[in-house]
């Protein structure tokens, strides 16, 4: 009787200290899950106000504008890697700075945006994921100052040249007509002290853009691409 009684006691120990352990293990799992989570939805609101800020739609699935002008300054990617214009050597500055630099038989611009042929695919994977309806374009005014130009308003389609690139095979639809206002456009204020600073989103303002062709690398626009033109903004109220 007591062999009996004793190995019920040694039985339920066991039980007891697998019991323990397995909730112990649980418990650390969850706690090292749930860290990095956090810390991705601190980045994230910690960067969504400033002046103007809600004058940015964030409601609409898809369109969320002050996601993308976040992420396009200080966005992370699941690697914990900047990705914005805050890491001089992300993409997105590589584009900027192909774009200034122009090169023999291309033309130097002041403006990169994600209708662009080249890069615009990139800057869709990179930032589309919560503002895949927008389209964006960064102006650079000088090295410390920058603006973000988002809308949600859809473009048009663009066109195609010949196989040879020499003209253009079907032509841009854009859905403005050339010259005519784009509205709403929201135009982002970004400045910082010197180039090696990070950049601070300063103020948001709400207006309008002519339509115009995106002017492309060469020196010539046969693909005929939708966009608008930076220098045309002003504000509306």
């Amino acid at each position: 009787m007591r062999s009996f009684k004793a190995s019920v006691i040694v039985l339920v120990a066991i039980i007891m200290i697998m019991t323990t352990v397995g909730v112990s293990a649980t418990w650390s799992y969850c706690a090292q899950y749930a860290n990095p989570v956090e810390n991705s939805f601190a980045l994230q609101m910690a960067e969504f106000k400033w002046q103007g800020s809600e004058e940015l739609p964030d409601d609409v699935e898809g369109e969320n504008h002050a996601w993308l002008v976040t992420n396009l300054v200080a966005g992370k990617n699941d690697s914990g890697e900047e990705i914005g214009l805050n890491n001089p050597d992300s993409p997105i500055n590589d584009y900027v700075n192909d774009r200034l630099d122009g090169g023999f038989g291309y033309s130097a611009r002041d403006y990169f945006g994600s209708m662009a042929v080249t890069g615009g695919q990139d800057m869709e994977e990179l930032f589309g994921a919560d503002a895949i309806n927008l389209t964006f374009m960064i102006y650079v005014v000088s090295e410390t100052e920058y603006y973000i130009f988002t809308t949600d308003v859809y473009l048009g389609e663009r066109g195609e040249p010949n196989w040879l690139n020499t003209s253009n095979k079907t032509p841009g639809k854009p859905t403005t007509p050339l010259g005519q206002y784009i509205s709403p456009i929201y135009r982002t204020k970004l400045t910082r002290s010197n180039k090696n600073e990070d950049w601070n989103i300063i103020e948001t303002k709400k207006g309008e853009a002519k339509s115009c062709w995106y002017d492309e690398n060469r020196r010539n626009n046969i693909t005929q691409i939708p966009s608008f033109d930076p220098t045309s903004w002003r504000e509306t109220t």
